[in-house]
């Protein structure tokens, strides 16, 4: 058995680390897609999302990546993935492994 540690890719024209932070999940806020009804911070038991002028602002220490602020959402403004996933995603890149 073989083990295959990848520590950089490329995306389009630039190279991206891989790392212990950005191989973890994390939770992100999508601006354009979002209501602003505060249901989100509504829902969280942990106190990790609060809305302040307009924006979600999302305490990554107090997040717990329970997933309830996602369910709560009624536009999907809010997801759980991976930095890698994300950073490609704003590249338009589809990563397969």
């Amino acid at each position: 058995m073989f083990t295959l540690f990848i520590t950089m890719i490329r995306v389009n024209d630039s190279t991206v680390e891989l790392n212990m932070e950005n191989g973890k999940p994390k939770l992100y806020w999508y601006e354009d897609r979002c209501i602003r009804c505060g249901l989100c911070v509504g829902v969280c038991p942990f106190d990790a999302l609060t809305l302040e002028a307009g924006m979600i602002k999302i305490d990554h220490e107090k997040c717990t990546l329970c997933g309830l602020c996602v369910k709560g959402c009624p536009v999907l403004a809010l997801e759980i993935k991976k930095e890698l996933e994300k950073i490609a995603e704003e590249r338009g890149v589809k990563l397969e492994v």
